[in-house]
């Protein structure tokens, strides 16, 4: 039995005023499409680590955050197991799109949940099949 622990992370989902979703190209394995987010740190709050992640790989700060859903990356063969928690939110008014960490995204844009990139990171293929049905049902009350 391998002993190990899962890792706990967060993807964040910041909209914008039309509804569309903040994506990165990431420029390291594995690359493709991502949102921001990372690891929980000891002590952080799911909240506290969606703003340090945003504001860390995006520059910009986020408010009306709430827990959206929970998902599953398990691959036994490479002894690599998380569990990813996944928040929304919104963009603040004002704030202006960054990329602090250029040598890990090529840079953040706006997406729309119908037209989502075709190569997405991670094992985010499934993840985000149940994840965008949620969200879906989040752009209204969210947004407007």
């Amino acid at each position: 039995m391998i002993n190990k622990k899962p890792s706990i992370g967060t993807g964040v989902v910041v909209f914008n005023k039309y509804g569309q979703i903040l994506m990165g190209r990431r420029v390291y394995k594995p690359e493709g499409y991502s949102l921001p987010g990372g690891h929980l740190e000891f002590g952080e709050t799911l909240i506290e680590c969606a703003k340090r992640e945003v504001f860390e790989e995006v520059g910009i700060e986020i408010e009306n955050i709430e827990i959206a859903t929970i998902g599953e990356n398990l691959f036994l063969d490479r002894e690599f197991h998380s569990i990813s928690i996944f928040l929304i939110s919104t963009i603040k008014e004002g704030e202006i799109l960054k990329n602090p960490e250029p040598d890990k995204c090529d840079g953040w844009s706006w997406v729309g949940l119908d037209s989502l990139p075709k190569k997405l990171s991670f094992n985010y293929d499934p993840i985000f099949k149940d994840v965008f049905k949620i969200l879906k049902s989040y752009i209204n009350r969210i947004i407007l």
